[in-house]
């Protein structure tokens, strides 16, 4: 064979090797279109719907019931300095978890909030005065000073085993003095409740600072009052108004609760007074006089 014939045969072959890789090109990108065009919808990334951040500025004199009906996901109430008179607010939407409803004051030391009557009380989580339904929650409530109320929050629903009930309620660095309780839950209670780095002292109601559960000791409805609960950094004291009154007390139908880091001081009769029905953490506290 001469080197012509096969120098020939080589030019030939390389043009049917590019004519083959042009070809496997072409099949390529066209599998890839079909395959991106075949994956399922249902695995694909979705966008994140947006959500509006709205403040809310509430003067004091101004009225907070009117920021409360106007809130929505993500809201922040911003409580400024003076004295707010707040009578057993309803909320009437949840936050979610992402975007909780937050009420917060401008400063710890001059913001005040009162009902202004021992008949009453500001936060309403109840089917008491209607207006609210008791699977609502995601809320946020921190840096003001609390006086002068039956209640500051009230959460009361039933208490039935498996009931929707309020739930993932935070309050922080809230001081509160000469309420009856700064919290009260009796019946269905609260779900998911966290309070941290909060002064509650001076409280003159028959059961203590934090009052959670049926006022019973038996256990008629085991399981059925408010659960997973965190009460971390906080102190509870001089509330001895009457020989009753307690730092913390939970009664039969509480259970998941967590205290640690707490203190509870010269209260009318226990710092922590705990009843339930199970798993209970007290972690690095104390309680004396």
């Amino acid at each position: 064979m001469s080197q012509n014939s096969v120098y020939g045969q080589f030019l030939l072959g390389a043009r049917e090797r590019n004519i083959m890789r042009t070809t496997l090109c072409i099949i390529l990108i066209f599998l890839s279109g079909c395959i991106s065009r075949s994956v399922p919808k249902s695995i694909t990334a979705t966008k994140r719907e947006a959500v509006t951040v709205q403040t809310i500025h509430v003067a004091a004199g101004e009225s907070f019931a009117e920021a409360a009906q106007r809130a929505t996901p993500g809201t922040i109430i911003w409580l400024g300095s003076g004295t707010h008179v707040i009578d057993r607010v309803k909320f009437p939407v949840s936050g979610t978890v992402e975007n909780p409803i937050t009420v917060r004051g401008v400063s710890r030391d001059s913001v005040i909030v009162t009902s202004n009557s021992q008949a009453k009380w500001v936060f309403d989580f109840s089917n008491e005065n209607g207006g609210s339904t008791p699977d609502i929650g995601y809320f946020v409530f921190r840096d003001f000073k609390a006086i002068n109320s039956r209640n500051v929050w009230r959460f009361r629903y039933p208490g039935q085993i498996g009931a929707p009930k309020p739930h993932h309620i935070t309050i922080e660095n809230i001081v509160a003095t000469g309420n009856g309780s700064v919290i009260s839950a009796r019946g269905g209670g609260v779900a998911f409740l966290t309070v941290r780095t909060c002064n509650f002292y001076n409280s003159i109601g028959t059961e203590g600072n934090i009052d959670l559960g049926v006022n019973a000791d038996v256990l008629n409805l085991p399981k059925s009052g408010s659960h997973d609960i965190l009460i971390e950094d906080c102190l509870f004291h001089d509330s001895h108004a009457n020989q009753q009154c307690n730092g913390i007390v939970t009664q039969g139908d509480v259970y998941n609760v967590t205290i640690r880091r707490c203190r509870a001081w010269n209260n009318g009769k226990y710092g922590f007074a705990l009843k339930g029905n199970g798993s209970f953490v007290v972690d690095r506290c104390a309680a004396y006089g």
